[in-house]
């Protein structure tokens, strides 16, 4: 499994993954090992993004022009930050 992401890679969500939204939040099931991730917002975002396959620069450059009042250094380092933990967890893996 690959641990980290270069930033024109495409990844996708892993389709053993299981999404369910809660009031802008979601979580995430793993149908391997039977557990349960918490998404915030910015992770949520990021699993509908990844609908399509996508590289974690596209993710922030469209997360910057859709909230143009955050300074665009906490978008980004919210969107690694958060991007990275899916892929370590496997949750987000590399498009095939």
């Amino acid at each position: 499994m690959t641990t980290s992401a270069s930033d024109s890679e495409k990844y996708i969500r892993n389709p053993d993954i299981v999404f369910r939204n809660m009031d802008g939040s979601g979580f995430l099931a793993d149908q391997n090992n039977d557990a349960m991730y918490y998404l915030n917002e910015t992770g949520t975002a990021i699993w509908h993004f990844l609908q399509d396959p996508a590289a974690v620069t596209d993710i922030i450059t469209t997360m910057q022009a859709a909230f143009p009042d955050t300074p665009e250094q906490q978008i980004e380092q919210d969107i690694r930050t958060t991007f990275m933990r899916l892929v370590e967890k496997g949750m987000v893996i590399p498009e095939q």
